[in-house]
């Protein structure tokens, strides 16, 4: 049986990229901030940071994120929730490696993505923090 390499893009411009998204501050244990993010056209998304716990749920378009809002953690999405990822980090375990990646992709890259952001910690946020998505630009 013969070997193929690996395949490459044609324009090798496929490259690893880290987006820092703050959350402001105050934010309530239990209560989420909504906020828009604008990554790459397309996309595989290999990890997410953060320092605290939290819920991160990262959405295609905004009418996904509004209907899924009060999912309760551990159910699932609806099949017509447009979710690329959902990670809940701990104290303990602050980076989530995805695996498998999950894809995303936007038809128009002035179009943000959608991410909501739920505070587990225990307590208030009271000043602002910081998380990161690491992800693998298949498409600028």
């Amino acid at each position: 049986m013969p070997l193929y390499p690996a395949a490459t893009p044609a324009n090798n411009n496929v490259s690893r990229s880290s987006e820092s998204i703050t959350v402001s501050a105050p934010l309530a244990n239990n209560s989420y901030q909504l906020i828009d993010v604008v990554l790459a056209k397309s996309f595989l998304l290999l990890a997410i940071n953060c320092p605290i716990a939290a819920r991160i749920r990262l959405y295609f378009d905004n009418v996904s994120r509004a209907s899924d809002l009060s999912r309760v953690i551990g159910s699932d999405a609806d099949s017509s929730i447009a979710i690329i990822a959902e990670v809940i980090t701990s104290a303990s375990l602050q980076t989530i490696n995805l695996a498998p990646c999950a894809s995303g992709f936007n038809a128009n890259t002035t179009n943000p993505y959608y991410l909501s952001f739920t505070n587990l910690s225990g307590s208030a946020i009271n000043s602002d923090i910081d998380f990161n998505l690491t992800y693998l630009i298949l498409e600028s």
